[in-house]
C-alpha cells in the first residue's frame, strides 16, 4: 500500500512552497521603499549639517562689498600719525606671533620704511618692498576700486561705502573711522594716498560688521604708537577678529582684503620672503596694495 508521500513512476510533483507573482511584486516594492527612505534620511542629515556649518571662504572673498554697521564718530579730528622710526637699525619688519582670545595671530611692524599705495600688477622681484598686502576691495559689478581712493594725489574713486580709512601723507600713516574725513582732500593736495575699508576698531572699541563668512583676516592697525598689520592664521568671523584686536589693545584698525587668495608678502630680517598667497595667480587690473618699502 502506498503512503501519501509515495510518487508513481509517471507522476510529477513540485517540491517546496508555491510562489505567486503578487508576492514577488510586494517584496520588490518593499525593498524600493526602504531604499528611498534611507536615501531621504541621508539627504536630510546632510542638509542639517550644512546649515549648522558657518560659511567658509571662497575666491569671491577677495571683495567684501557689504555695508558695515557703523558705530564710530561722524568726523574724526583726533588722527594720530605714525612713522615707526628706530634710529638704531635700517629698514626691517618686526614679526611677532601671538595668541589672543584663542586665535593665532601674527603682527607685522615695519620700521624705517616708506609706506605707499599701489594699483596694478606689483613687481614681486622689487627688493625694496619689505611688506605688501592688498588694501581696498573691488566692486563686484565692474571691477573698479570700492570706496574713496587717492593714488599719488589722483582720486580714482569717490564712494563712501565704508567708514574706515587710511591716509598716507609725507611718509606718515594714519587710520581712523569717520563718515567724512578732510584727509581725502589733503591726500589729493599733498600727492599722497587714501583709501577706505571696513572699520574694525575705533578708539579702542571693536566695531561690528555684516560679513558672516569665515575667512583669513588682515587688518591695518594703530598699536602701541606704531602702525602694523595683523594677520589671522585661521579662518574666523570678522567680528571675532575685531574683538581680538580690541583685546590686543589696538587703538584703531581697518580691514585689509583677506582670504587665502589675497596677494602679498613679507621679508624677514634675514631677507627671506614669505608669500601670503600663491603669487602666480591672475588678478584683476585694479587690484591694489599697501606697501612698505626700504628707505
Amino acid at each position: 500500500m502506498k503512503g501519501k508521500t509515495d510518487i508513481n513512476e509517471n507522476e510529477i510533483r513540485v517540491i517546496g512552497k508555491e510562489t505567486h507573482d503578487g508576492d514577488k511584486r510586494m517584496s520588490t516594492h518593499t525593498i524600493v521603499t526602504i531604499v528611498l527612505l534611507a536615501l531621504t534620511a541621508v539627504v536630510l542629515l546632510a542638509i542639517l549639517l550644512m546649515r549648522n556649518r558657518a560659511p567658509m571662504e571662497t575666491a569671491s572673498d577677495l571683495t567684501d562689498t557689504e555695508e558695515g554697521l557703523f558705530e564710530g564718530t561722524a568726523y574724526d579730528i583726533d588722527d594720530e600719525w605714525y612713522e615707526n622710526i628706530d634710529s638704531t637699525q635700517g629698514s626691517f619688519v618686526d614679526i611677532i606671533d601671538t595668541v589672543v582670545d584663542g586665535l593665532s595671530l601674527t603682527i607685522y611692524t615695519p620700521y624705517n620704511t616708506l609706506p605707499e599705495l599701489f594699483v596694478g600688477e606689483v613687481d614681486e622681484t622689487d627688493p625694496s618692498i619689505l611688506l605688501c598686502t592688498q588694501a581696498a576691495d573691488l566692486r563686484r559689478d565692474n571691477g573698479k576700486i570700492l570706496g574713496a581712493y587717492v593714488y599719488r594725489g589722483e582720486p580714482l574713486a569717490w564712494e563712501l561705502s565704508k567708514r574706515g580709512y587710511c591716509a598716507i601723507i609725507d611718509g606718515k600713516t594714519t587710520v581712523g573711522v569717520s563718515d567724512n574725513s578732510p584727509l581725502f582732500e589733503d591726500a589729493i593736495e599733498h600727492k599722497g594716498y587714501f583709501f577706505r575699508q571696513y572699520a574694525l576698531v575705533d578708539n579702542g572699541s571693536a566695531v561690528r560688521n555684516n560679513p558672516e563668512n569665515k575667512s583669513l583676516r588682515r587688518a591695518l592697525c594703530a598699536w602701541r604708537d606704531r602702525i602694523c598689520i595683523v594677520v589671522s592664521h585661521d579662518r574666523i568671523l570678522m567680528n571675532d577678529f575685531s574683538y581680538a584686536l580690541e583685546t590686543l589693545r589696538v587703538r584703531d584698525a581697518i580691514y585689509l582684503v583677506g582670504s587665502s587668495y589675497a596677494h602679498g608678502w613679507v621679508e624677514d630680517r634675514d631677507g627671506k620672503r614669505s608669500f601670503f598667497s600663491e603669487h602666480s595667480q591672475h588678478r584683476p587690473k585694479n587690484t591694489n596694495y599697501i606697501l612698505f618699502k626700504k628707505k
